[in-house]
């Protein structure tokens, strides 16, 4: 996946160009397969989030959905504490929190949740409240946020795109691309959450409310919210998951016990498809020097699960 992008600003011009890792199509090695054995092998091959695709396929493969809602909801702790301990902060050239690394191994939630929060309930916050807590740093995480927060305008990066819902997501399923007229990344799913709630009313789709929302999606999942719902079917032979970077889809053709036809769709899928939202996020940022860092801030908003190469180029 390729696109290329211009920043137009009075009196200056710069062009971004992105490209993706191509995305795994997982059709060819399904097709004949009985829908037992396709349901072994579809974690194994998306294993970054194995628990998440293996919900969905179970769904789109009709059969048993096994519980596993406990290994879904301790990828996306993981992959949101790998991001605010050690890849965020590397984004700003500082060191990791390698405390905060060795509890996504070894903690308890409520250690987590306190080394991450010094024992407040982030997202309960107020806006006083959320800046009183920046303005504190109680812990590694609030002050690597209020970094965030002071080098950000709120305009940077900003991308508004309606959320991708269930009822959509069968029709969109259909069609050969990915519609790039919907996002499907975490913030929908903790929207409701005070804070972030009042902080989009503030400034809306932000580049520090998206990674706000990564941060309350860790200490929800980390807490074990019922209320989130992680799976379900959308359609028949059409089966989705709450993946730690947003909404994923999986769509089976069976006859007879085997498959026919198989199409997975990651958040990515929906993300980084052209024109899209990571698209138009590279093209609300500044062309400036520090280009390159808001755009892998941009980056670790978005949270793609294949590798990015991003250019920028300053035009005279």
């Amino acid at each position: 996946m390729s696109e290329a992008l211009t920043i137009a600003r009075p009196g200056v011009a710069a062009s971004w160009h992105f490209t993706s890792a191509p995305m795994l199509d997982p059709e060819p090695l399904l097709v004949g397969r009985r829908v037992e054995e396709a349901l072994e092998l579809l974690p194994r091959l998306f294993n970054l989030c194995g628990a998440a695709h293996r919900a969905a396929a179970s769904h789109a493969l009709g059969l048993p959905d096994t519980e596993n809602a406990a290994a879904m909801r301790a990828e996306t702790v993981r992959d949101h504490g790998v991001a605010l301990f050690h890849l965020w902060p590397s984004a700003l050239g500082a060191a990791s929190d390698r405390t905060g690394l060795a509890l996504l191994g070894r903690g308890t939630p409520a250690e987590l949740a306190r080394h991450v929060c010094g024992g407040d309930n982030l997202p309960k916050f107020s806006v006083p409240d959320l800046a009183s807590w920046l303005a504190h740093a109680p812990t590694p995480a609030a002050g690597l946020l209020r970094e965030l927060r002071d080098r950000l305008d709120p305009a940077w990066g900003r991308a508004t795109l309606p959320a991708l819902d269930v009822d959509t997501l069968d029709a969109d399923m259909m069609e050969h691309a990915p519609s790039p007229r919907c996002e499907a990344t975490v913030l929908a799913r903790v929207r409701a959450a005070p804070v972030i709630r009042a902080l989009l009313i503030e400034q809306g789709t932000s580049l520090f409310v998206r990674l706000l929302a990564r941060l309350v999606d860790l200490l929800w999942m980390a807490d074990g919210r019922r209320d989130v719902q992680l799976q379900g079917q959308a359609g028949a032979g059409v089966g989705y998951a709450q993946a730690a970077r947003g909404i994923l889809l999986h769509r089976a053709k069976v006859k007879d016990g085997r498959v026919l036809a198989y199409r997975v769709r990651t958040p990515s899928a929906w993300n980084l498809a052209p024109g899209g939202l990571f698209a138009q996020m590279l093209a609300a940022l500044p062309a400036r020097r520090e280009a390159q860092m808001l755009a892998r801030i941009a980056e670790c908003a978005v949270n793609p699960c294949v590798p990015l190469a991003l250019h920028f180029a300053p035009e005279a």
